[in-house]
Parts: C-alpha cells; structure tokens; sequence
C-alpha cells in the first residue's frame, strides 16, 4: 500500500515540474519576465542571445500588447460614442496587468506558457516579418549561425546558345 502511494506522489511531481528543460539561465527567465511590461520586449530585444525561450516570450509580449492595444482603442470610441462604457478601460488596463504579471511569473519559473486566446494568433506571426529595429537583426544572426549554409555561388550561364549533343 505505501508504494503505491509513493508512486502516485512521484508522478504528481514530474507532472508538476515544467517541461522546458534545466538549460535556462536566471538572466533568460528575468529577461523574458520583463518583455511583460508594457514596451518591455524593446528592452529585452537588446539582450538576446541564441535564446527560444527568450524569443517565445517576446513574441507572446508583442501580440498581447498589440492585441491590448486594439481592445482599448475599441473601448475609447466605444465611452466616446456612449459616455457609460468609460469605465471598462480602466477595468481592461487593470485585467493587463494581472495577466502580464501572471504570465511574467510562468516566465520566471521557466514555464512556456501561453495565453489561451492567443494560441491561434501565435503560430501565425513571424518576429523576422515584424519590422522591430534591432531584433531582427539578431534572429536573423542566430539563424544564420546555426541553421543556414553559407550561400554557394551558381557559374553564371555560358554564351553557348547550343548545348553539347550527347551520343
């Protein structure tokens, strides 16, 4: 009976130990924690290093923020049109906030979380198509340093109008 109760304990902890791995530094954790506030990820752009885990959440920290954005511009025309609505800005900049500061904390575990009405937006945006000065730049270095061939040189065409007939 006590065996299996200390296997039940050992599975209810690897289930609740994060499966990104131990390869992740404090300064990656922290640095991903930040892309959170708002216009964090510009900060955090500056300080990445061959890091996905950084990249995930920079990338989850622009689309939230983006995402925020358009709903609190809704709102403003929305109070502008009809002046009761005013208040749920304020209700929407307060909801940011405990959902970045929450997933700020999933970053600091080192847990790649996703915001679930996100998670169709996600896979669709590209970080080298958003044209953000500087991180460009070092995903495109990253990328090329691990992944790509250096690019081979084609002969340029000959002149000869009739190939060689072979017999």
């Amino acid at each position: 009976m006590q065996e299996g109760t200390n296997l039940n304990n050992q599975e209810e902890k690897q289930n609740s130990i994060p499966q990104t791995g131990n390869s992740i530094s404090n300064e990656e954790k922290k640095l991903s924690a930040i892309s959170y506030v708002p216009f964090g990820f510009i900060y955090t752009k500056n300080k990445l290093k061959n890091s996905s885990f950084c990249q995930f959440h920079i990338k989850q920290s622009i689309i939230f923020l983006g995402v925020s954005i358009i709903i609190i511009i809704g709102l403003f025309f929305l109070s502008v049109m009809i002046g009761i609505f005013s208040f749920l800005i304020d209700l929407y900049v307060i909801l940011y906030f405990i959902l970045a500061g929450f997933a700020a904390s999933k970053a600091l575990k080192g847990e790649k979380w996703i915001f679930p009405s996100l998670k169709p937006y996600f896979n669709q945006i590209d970080l080298n198509r958003l044209n953000i000065p500087g991180l460009n730049s070092k995903i495109n270095e990253n990328q090329t340093a691990n992944n790509n061939p250096p690019e081979q040189k084609i002969p340029p065409e000959s002149n000869n109008q009739n190939p060689p007939v072979i017999k």
